[in-house]
C-alpha cells in the first residue's frame, strides 16, 4: 500500500510473479499458524477510517506529507495519493467496554487530525475506498 504502480497494464510475466509471490506469502502463513504463531485470544475489534485532506472549497488538499509530520502519530497513516490519510484504531478485545473505548479513541484522534489540517486551513472528510 502507499505505493505508485507505474503502469496499468500488465503481462503474462507480471501475473506469473504475482503467483508466485502470493503462493510464498500463503506459504508463510500456513506454516506460522501451524507453528502456533497466531494468536488466539478470543475476539478482537479494531478500524481503519479512511479520509481524505481538502481545502476550503473541498478540492483535494495534496499535503498529507506535512500533515503526517505534524501529527506525530503511528495510529496515522499515509494512504494511497498526497490527499489521502487512514486512521487506525488500536484493538481492543471485544468485552466490557470495548466500543466504547474505541469511539473514544476515534474522536480524540478525530479532532486532533482535524486541528492539525486547521494549521493549513484544511479539514479532514471521512470517505471510503471500495474493496
Amino acid at each position: 500500500m502507499g505505493q505508485e504502480i507505474g503502469s496499468d497494464g500488465f503481462t503474462a510475466d507480471d501475473f506469473a510473479r504475482f503467483s508466485q509471490r502470493l503462493e510464498q506469502e500463503t506459504a508463510q502463513a500456513r506454516a506460522a499458524y501451524a507453528s502456533g504463531g497466531f494468536a488466539n485470544d478470543g475476539l478482537v475489534a479494531g478500524f481503519e477510517l479512511e479520509a481524505w485532506l481538502v481545502d476550503e472549497y473541498f478540492f483535494p488538499a495534496p499535503r498529507n506529507v506535512g500533515f503526517l509530520k505534524r501529527m506525530d502519530s503511528p495510529l496515522v497513516v499515509p494512504e494511497l495519493s498526497l490527499f489521502n490519510v487512514e486512521i487506525n484504531g488500536t484493538a481492543q478485545p471485544l468485552r466490557g467496554t470495548a466500543l466504547s473505548q474505541l469511539e473514544g479513541e476515534l474522536t480524540a484522534t478525530w479532532q486532533q487530525c482535524q486541528r492539525v489540517a486547521a494549521e493549513d486551513g484544511d479539514a479532514l472528510i471521512a470517505i471510503g475506498t471500495l474493496p
